[in-house]
Parts: structure tokens; C-alpha cells; sequence
């Protein structure tokens, strides 16, 4: 785990800018300078004490005098630098994505760089010696106030950064894993824990994909993980994917999977949304009977008003006796 102390010589987004220190849990170095040279970002310069000497007649003179020394910007600094021209350039979205406006490419929505404040817990896998880091955070997995939203952000990837895809559908989240954090792929402990559990299956990829989506602490729990305490963090991460993950008896997913530039502890009171709707256990979501029923009630409504309340009546059973028997082999 890098942690940095950095006392804060600016104000900015990332820090208090009083002088206190700002502990970041974790700061890509690499891709945080590669962003900041991109943009050209300039030298600074330090007030220093100096001295000079006049020769002069009768004899020499010592003057005290105040210089400008260039230096390259600080660790604290490049991110104040890169969120302010990000939100310049409006190319940084606040919050996470609720899986809206894909069709309408709304900039805000399909940002490639995103910076929000929520509750999430870091789990570290290892493979022997190698080790990543993954943070996981589920907010209203219920979907009561809008799509549930998940975000998966794996620290320490340095491949070459792609173009942030957005997808209103898609069903192998386990593919966008692999793409997302190459070398967990090829892993021995992800294949392992992939055969023991889902080995036979007719489409693996598929019913791997459908538990990550439901339980991704408990898919990553199986790979020799360790999982931390939930803590608050601020976080800028630049999106990899994005995507509304589907699977059976599954309110549907806005999923994001992403490369943290940093992440710094938070207070709580920073929090836009409301900490009681987040769920960062091992535990699987699904619909429950009562979401079924009111899913089935929302559907029999509309085909009475086109008329067609007796043509659907049949579905709607059948809808029933399927979850029922989802449920039967689940227990």
C-alpha cells in the first residue's frame, strides 16, 4: 500500500489547504505525472534567502537578497494542477455514474476521468509474491432511488490507457475484469477459484460474470484475498469501463471499472449520497419476492391500459414459477 504525507502548500480539491497533512492511502505516481506532462503543467518557484557579493573599493560588500529557484511541481500540487484543468476543460465528472445519457454522449455522463466521496472497502489479492489492490464500493443495490451503482477501482495497472467505453448492456462483467486488471486474469488463484466453483458449467463465462455482478467481495474473497474495514474516501479515477451488468433476478448494474489516480481518506460529512444505501459486504444481491411481485404489478398495469391484461396473464405466471424455482435451488 503507498501512503503518502503531504503537507498542503495550496488550496485545492485534494486537500485542506490550512497546512495539514493529507494522507493519501494510494497515488499512482506514473500516471499521475504522465497526465500532469500532457498538459504541460509549469515549473514553479521558491522564495529563497541568498547573498551576493560587490566588489568595490576599498573593500568588498556582502547584500542580502531573496531569489527565485525553479522546481518541478510536488506530488500534492500535480493533483491540485490536474483536477483544475480536468474541470477547466470540463472533461471531470463529479459522482458516479448512475448509467444515464449513453445514446446522447452527455459529456458529464461519459467523462473519462470522474472524481466522487463514498464508503468502500479495499480488498488486496495475491498471487505468491504479486499483490493488486482493489477497492469496491456498491451504492442502493436495491435500486430504490436510481440504477444501482458499483465501482471497482484496481490500483498499480500501467498498461496504456484506452478509451473509456460506456455500454447500456452487457452481460460478461468477468470480460471487462480481465481487460480491466490484465494480469488477475492469469492468475493461478483466479483459475482456480473459477474451476472450483463454476467448473462444468454449460457457459462459464456467463455464470461468473452473473456472481461478480451480484457478490463481487465474495468472488474476490475466494481468490486468497484479505478484505480491509470500510472507510470514507475521495477518489479521482480515470474510467475504464462502463457498463449496465445484467444477470437473472438482477436489478441491472451501473458498473464502473477504473484506475484510481489517488485515493485520500474523507470525513463522512463530505458524502453526497446517503451512507445508509451503501452495502460493502460478501453478500450476493438479488431481487427479492416482494420486487418481483411489484416488477409483475408495474407490467400488468401497463398491459391493461394497451389492452392487453389477458395476453400477458400467462407470462406473469410463468415469471413466478420460474423465480420460484430459482429460489428453490439457490436455498
Amino acid at each position: 500500500m503507498r501512503l503518502r504525507k503531504l503537507r498542503g502548500l495550496t488550496s485545492g480539491p485534494a486537500g485542506a489547504g490550512d497546512g495539514s497533512v493529507v494522507e493519501y492511502v494510494y497515488l499512482d505516481d506514473a500516471r499521475l505525472s504522465s497526465y500532469v506532462d500532457q498538459l504541460r503543467a509549469p515549473v514553479t518557484y521558491d522564495k529563497v534567502p541568498g547573498f551576493s557579493v560587490e566588489l568595490g573599493i576599498p573593500i568588498p560588500t556582502a547584500k542580502a537578497e531573496t531569489i527565485r529557484v525553479a522546481r518541478a511541481y510536488t506530488p500534492y500540487e500535480q493533483v491540485a494542477f490536474l483536477e483544475q484543468r480536468l474541470t477547466d476543460n470540463g472533461q471531470l465528472a463529479r459522482g458516479r455514474w448512475r448509467g444515464e445519457n449513453i445514446d446522447r454522449d452527455i459529456l458529464r455522463e461519459t467523462s473519462t476521468f470522474r472524481m466522487e466521496t463514498c464508503l468502500a472497502r479495499r480488498v488486496i489479492v495475491s498471487d505468491g509474491a504479486d499483490k493488486l489492490g482493489v477497492w469496491v464500493s456498491r451504492y442502493d443495490v436495491a435500486g430504490r432511488t436510481s440504477n444501482p451503482r458499483t465501482l471497482l477501482l484496481f490500483e498499480g495497472v500501467h498498461a496504456t490507457d484506452e478509451p473509456a467505453t460506456y455500454m447500456s448492456s452487457y452481460s460478461r462483467l468477468l470480460l471487462l475484469l480481465v481487460q480491466s486488471a490484465g494480469r488477475l486474469g492469469e492468475w493461478e488463484v483466479m483459475g482456480d477459484a473459477v474451476q472450483k466453483t463454476h467448473g462444468g458449467r454449460e457457459d462459464m463465462m456467463t455464470s461468473v460474470s452473473e456472481e461478480l455482478a451480484k457478490n463481487p467481495l465474495g468472488f474476490l474473497e475466494k481468490l486468497d484475498s484479505q478484505i480491509l474495514l470500510e472507510r470514507c474516501i475521495r477518489t479521482l479515477y480515470r474510467v475504464r469501463h462502463a457498463a449496465i451488468i445484467e444477470a437473472p433476478w438482477m436489478r441491472p448494474i451501473a458498473t464502473t471499472l477504473a484506475y484510481p489516480i489517488y485515493v485520500v481518506d474523507a470525513p463522512a460529512s463530505e458524502l453526497d449520497t446517503d451512507p445508509t444505501l451503501y452495502a460493502n459486504d460478501a453478500v450476493a444481491v438479488e431481487m427479492t419476492s416482494e420486487d418481483v411481485e411489484r416488477d409483475l404489478a408495474a407490467l400488468r398495469e401497463r398491459a391493461t391500459a394497451t389492452g392487453r391484461a389477458e395476453e400477458i396473464e400467462e407470462e406473469i405466471q410463468k415469471v413466478r414459477r420460474e423465480f420460484a424455482e430459482h429460489r428453490r435451488r439457490s436455498s
